[in-house]
C-alpha cells in the first residue's frame, strides 16, 4: 500500500476524518455498542488500519470487564505511532487489567486467529484490489464461530446519475469544512490509492469466503458500515 495518512496534519486525523464523513461519530459508537454482542473472554478482538486507536479506546470502554480479552490495533503507517503510543499510555491507566497492543503491520501480513472480533473502518478499500479477497479469507478463517467482522467502506455505483448527484453532495457537504485547495489536494493524492468497490461487490466477496449473515447498518453519501457474521 502507498505511504499516505493523514497523521502530518495538526489538527489530528480523527478531528480531520469527522469533518470529512458525516456521522463518522456516530459510526464509531455504533460498532463499539455492537461489540458488546461479540466480545469474549480468552480471545482476541482486533482493530486493522486503527490510525490513532480511538475505535479501540471506544470498543474497550463499552469491554472493559473482560479482562482475559486481547485488544489489538494493527496500523501500517508508521506516522500514527506517537498518537498509539500516547493513547496505549492512557489506556494502561484508565483500564490497568486490560491487555492492549498497537502493532506496526500490514494486514496483508498480519496472522487472525482465535478472534471474536475483527473490526475496520475505511482501510480495505486501500487494499488492491488483487489482495482483498485473500485479506477478506484470511479475516473469515481467524475469526471463531459466531464472532463478527464490522467493517465501513466507501462504496462505488454501478449508475453515473446517483454517482454524480452524490458527489456533489457530498463535496458540498466538505465545503463547509474544507477550502477549495484542501479538498482538491486530498482528492488528487487518493485518486490512485483508493479504489471502492460497489456494495454488491463486496457483498458478494464475503459470501465467497464464507460469511453467510450480512447486514449494512449504517450509511452517509457513499460510504457505508456493515456486519458479517461466521
Amino acid at each position: 500500500m502507498n505511504n499516505f495518512s493523514f497523521a502530518h496534519r495538526s489538527e489530528g486525523f480523527d478531528v480531520h476524518i469527522g469533518k470529512s464523513i458525516r456521522g463518522y461519530e456516530d459510526l464509531c459508537n455504533d460498532v463499539a455498542s455492537l461489540s458488546r454482542y461479540f466480545v469474549e473472554e480468552n480471545t482476541d478482538v482486533v482493530d486493522i488500519g486503527c490510525s490513532t486507536g480511538q475505535l479501540t479506546d471506544l470498543i474497550i470502554s463499552h469491554n472493559h470487564e473482560s479482562t482475559s480479552t486481547n485488544f489489538v490495533g494493527v496500523e501500517v503507517y508508521s506516522g500514527f505511532f506517537a498518537s498509539l503510543e500516547t493513547r496505549s499510555k492512557e489506556l494502561s491507566k484508565k483500564y490497568p487489567n486490560i491487555s492492549t497492543s498497537f502493532i506496526h503491520d500490514d494486514i496483508r501480513n498480519y496472522t487472525f486467529k482465535n478472534a471474536s472480533l475483527i473490526t475496520s473502518l475505511f482501510t480495505l478499500q486501500f487494499i488492491p484490489y488483487s489482495d482483498r479477497k485473500s485479506t477478506l479469507k484470511r479475516i473469515y478463517k481467524g475469526l471463531n464461530k459466531g464472532g463478527a467482522f464490522i467493517f465501513a467502506e466507501k462504496i462505488d455505483t454501478q449508475y453515473s446519475r446517483i454517482e454524480n448527484m452524490m458527489r456533489t453532495i457530498y463535496y458540498e457537504y466538505k465545503r463547509e469544512h474544507f477550502d477549495y485547495d484542501d479538498i482538491m489536494t486530498k482528492e488528487l493524492t487518493l485518486k490512485n490509492m483508493l479504489k471502492p468497490n460497489s456494495w454488491s461487490e463486496i457483498e458478494n466477496t464475503l459470501h465467497r469466503v464464507g460469511f453467510n449473515m450480512i447486514q449494512p447498518f449504517w450509511q452517509n453519501h457513499l460510504f457505508i458500515g456493515a456486519i458479517a457474521i461466521k
